[in-house]
């Protein structure tokens, strides 16, 4: 009898035993953000469960509804942890319903009752309010050339936001290009403005005059900018050559003027002519081109 009763003590310590090994797991379970922008993909890692555990897994709201407006992002799954007890899994965060700005809970329950739990949020995206360009007016030669502006946009918030440049309104013959035409923010960014650099490249095909165009933040109107871009005349220089005055009772000069550099693709039509300032010989004389 007294055999029967240690054999039983000891079947019970054994299983009791078993027991604590089971609950005191350190199952942990973790995403590799804890703020995420809307649309992006949260990496799920898991630790301390038990090896070739299944492991179903939820995200739900922390506040208000569990399932909010959008509950077809929040339907439970399931992993099995390796022989180590771990794995890595992933969700999608929704960029629709109330997923915006709002707080969410992970939760890790294994079928051998191991548990774990994470909170994370799904930042709100900040929107750009203003957009400014540095110097506001350039002014380049007529022809091939070309000039920069700087071109900030800022947000409202430090959320996450990609914005997109775009230019509108420049006349044919100016192609605008950026060094970047994405701005990138990030959550923890602690200053909201990010820089680009706008260059206008012209051709002879963009003509003399002033043109008004305006920079814009992901296409929103409000969230543009007008700047100035004058093409002025290009200078032709050209320039009266040394003659010798002949008596026939006229200004007429025999040589003809130098032509300075022409912009590409210009020509001289008409071949420039001298004259002196008087028809008299023995003075002093001025040619003029």
């Amino acid at each position: 009898m007294r055999l029967f009763l240690r054999a039983l003590l000891l079947t019970l310590f054994a299983v009791t035993f078993s027991s604590v090994n089971v609950f005191s797991q350190s199952a942990t379970i973790a995403t590799d953000q804890i703020d995420y922008a809307p649309g992006s993909t949260a990496i799920i890692t898991g630790s301390g469960f038990q090896p070739g555990e299944t492991v179903t897994l939820q995200v739900t709201h922390t506040i208000g509804d569990s399932l909010g407006t959008d509950g077809q992002y929040h339907q439970p799954w399931t992993v099995t942890a390796d022989g180590s007890g771990n794995f890595t899994t992933s969700w999608w965060v929704p960029n629709d319903g109330d997923a915006a700005g709002a707080a969410f809970k992970l939760k890790a329950l294994g079928n051998m009752s191991s548990y774990a739990e994470w909170a994370f949020t799904d930042a709100s995206p900040a929107i750009i309010t203003s957009v400014t360009i540095t110097p506001n007016t350039r002014t380049i030669t007529y022809g091939a050339s070309s000039t920069t502006y700087s071109v900030s946009a800022t947000r409202s918030t430090n959320g996450n936001e990609t914005a997109n440049l775009t230019v509108v309104g420049l006349p044919s013959g100016v192609t605008p290009s950026f060094d970047n035409t994405v701005l990138n923010y990030g959550g923890n960014t602690s200053t909201p403005t990010a820089t680009r650099t706008l260059t206008l490249t012209t051709t002879n095909a963009a003509n003399v005059g002033t043109y008004n165009f305006t920079i814009k933040a992901n296409n929103i109107p409000s969230t543009g900018t007008n700047a100035t871009l004058i093409i002025s005349q290009r200078p032709l220089t050209v320039t009266a050559v040394t003659d010798t005055k002949v008596s026939n009772g006229t200004t007429s000069s025999s040589a003809s003027p130098t032509v300075g550099a022409l912009a590409t693709g210009d020509v001289v039509n008409v071949a420039p002519t001298q004259i002196y300032d008087n028809k008299n010989v023995g003075t002093t004389h001025v040619l003029t081109a």
